[in-house]
């Protein structure tokens, strides 16, 4: 009897425990398919975006090569097929890429047809091996003659301060938000700089702003700030040198330089440094400028040192009277010349560029950029808007001169506008920065001027763009505010774009490029 027992409760617990392992094994199954569900999603949805965005940029690139090469297919479709190619190089989940490009049924465009899929990693337990990536791409001339309808001014000004770099202070030329940058604003360029301008012209300016907007190399640009700051070459005197000092940064890589013990010196010839920092009519009562006037008499520019000296404190005419540096009881302590014409808040690779439409010089500029420095974005949009205004005409080179704002509002032989102009702005920060400082509780300030500054720009006619990248990383005051700032700086909300990361970046860019060809040249998406 007890030997039957015990037989009878082996087997119950033998029983239970093949129940209790197979439950166990099927809640594995499940639970490691829900985990496996949730991490390939993840992956589909972000890869799924920059599929999608690659597609939808060789399909408006080989568009525009059919729009410059009046109708040459074979052309635009390795254009389409070579720009698809080189940006999914290198994936290494991408599977069945089927994707190949034909010309549309009117020869008015190119579409995609095929698809991609992305391999699964642990949904594999279930069954599902691969999702779809793509769906179909199509973009169109619109106007089927094939030429633009209009003329197009781009400034592009690009944030290159110390935050865009990996470290957060900088200097950089590289790194992945970086680069990021780089490569999005290059694809613009491929796609808003037509190959012929023998009809129409479509002309970019790259406005690099950080601390200062630089105007000329090291030791040169002296002819650009004499028509900026009306400040001479070169300077003589006396100087409050520092004997013996440490050097140190400040917000974003700022360089500074902590003085520990003061002597006078007799300074030889020193260039002026090219860089400027604003334009501020009395430093002491009046607000900031917010025009597009021409820098002349009371609108001059200040230098490197936020004045300037030794001409004048601020942007009026009225002359200093003492700092001047002529006297050895007189000791200057202005830093807008010094040896070899140095500017330390921006590089020389910071350059303005003029408008152009030499593509290859476009791209040269902005995969040169180095990122360091504090944010005067303020600086920065109002240099955007310089760049494309006709009241600078004398101040840029001939080949650079931007159109009248009249032929903003006046119809071409093709229907459309004569002329548009269109301004670009990208900040990953919060403006921090004036006449070549960090004033972090000026913040405000900065914010209200950069939206005075960017209302007027839209009275006169210019279309405004904005972007914000990676603005959730800021303190929650500063990303609110710089939100804030961009948003109302854009022609509207459709004009804001807020890149989280590196691909809405990407797709951010690509988005602007395709509606500034949809409103000038009728290439756009059609799907």
């Amino acid at each position: 009897m007890a030997f039957s027992f015990r037989r009878k409760i082996r087997s119950f617990w033998s029983d239970t425990a093949a129940n209790m392992t197979l439950t166990l094994g099927l809640a594995s199954s499940v639970l490691l398919a829900a985990a496996g569900g949730a991490i390939d999603f993840a992956r589909w949805t972000l890869m799924k975006s920059e599929m999608q965005t690659h597609l939808d940029a060789a399909v408006l690139a080989g568009t525009q090569k059919l729009s410059e090469t009046k109708g040459d297919q074979a052309a635009a479709l390795k254009v389409a097929t070579d720009y698809f190619a080189a940006a999914v190089k290198g994936q290494p989940d991408l599977a069945d890429n089927t994707v190949v490009f034909k010309i549309n049924q009117t020869g008015t465009g190119v579409i995609s047809e095929g698809n991609a899929n992305i391999e699964t990693s642990l949904l594999n337990v279930v069954g599902i091996s691969k999702f779809p990536l793509l769906q179909k791409s199509e973009a169109d001339l619109g106007n089927t003659s094939g030429a633009a309808i209009g003329n197009l001014e781009i400034a592009l000004v690009l944030d290159v301060t110390g935050s865009m770099c990996a470290d957060g202070t900088g200097p950089c030329s590289s790194g992945s938000k970086f680069t990021a940058l780089k490569t999005s604003a290059n694809n613009l360029i491929d796609a808003v700089v037509w190959a012929d301008q023998s009809t129409y012209t479509s002309r970019v300016s790259v406005i690099p702003f950080n601390t200062a907007i630089r105007v000329g190399p090291d030791g040169g640009g002296s002819a650009m700030m004499a028509s900026l700051t009306n400040l001479p070459a070169t300077w003589t005197g006396w100087y409050r040198s520092c004997i013996s000092g440490y050097s140190t940064t400040t917000t974003e890589g700022q360089p500074d330089w902590v003085c520990t013990q003061e002597g006078p010196a007799k300074m030889p010839v020193q260039p002026i440094i090219p860089c400027v920092t604003g334009r501020y009519i009395n430093a002491n009562s009046d607000p900031f400028d917010q025009t597009d006037d021409a820098p002349g008499a009371g609108k001059w520019f200040l230098a490197n040192d936020g004045s300037r000296a030794y001409a004048s404190d601020d942007s009026s005419d009225t002359p200093m009277t003492s700092g001047l540096g002529a006297l050895p009881n007189d000791l200057s302590t202005a830093w807008n010349y010094g040896d070899d014409g140095f500017c330390w808040k921006t590089t020389p690779a910071n350059q303005i560029m003029p408008l152009s439409s030499d593509k290859s010089a476009l791209k040269s500029k902005i995969d040169g950029l180095v990122a360091q420095g504090a944010t005067s974005g303020q600086l920065g949009i109002s240099f955007g808007w310089f760049s494309i205004s006709p009241r600078w005409t004398n101040i840029w080179p001939a080949a650079s001169a931007p159109g009248s704002y009249a032929d903003l509002t006046t119809t071409n032989a093709s229907g459309g506008p004569k002329l548009r102009k269109i301004a670009v702005f990208m900040t990953d920060g919060v403006f921090n920065s004036y006449r070549g400082w960090v004033e972090e509780t000026m913040k405000p300030t900065f914010a209200d001027e950069a939206r005075n500054m960017c209302k007027a720009m839209k009275d006169a006619g210019v279309e405004i763009y904005t972007i914000g990248y990676e603005l959730d990383a800021l303190p929650a005051a500063d990303r609110d505010r710089a939100k804030d700032v961009l948003k109302d700086c854009g022609s509207d909300i459709a004009h804001f774009y807020d890149s989280i990361d590196a691909q809405k970046l990407a797709t951010a860019f690509a988005d602007i490029a395709s509606a500034i060809n949809g409103g000038v040249g009728g290439i756009r998406l059609t799907r």
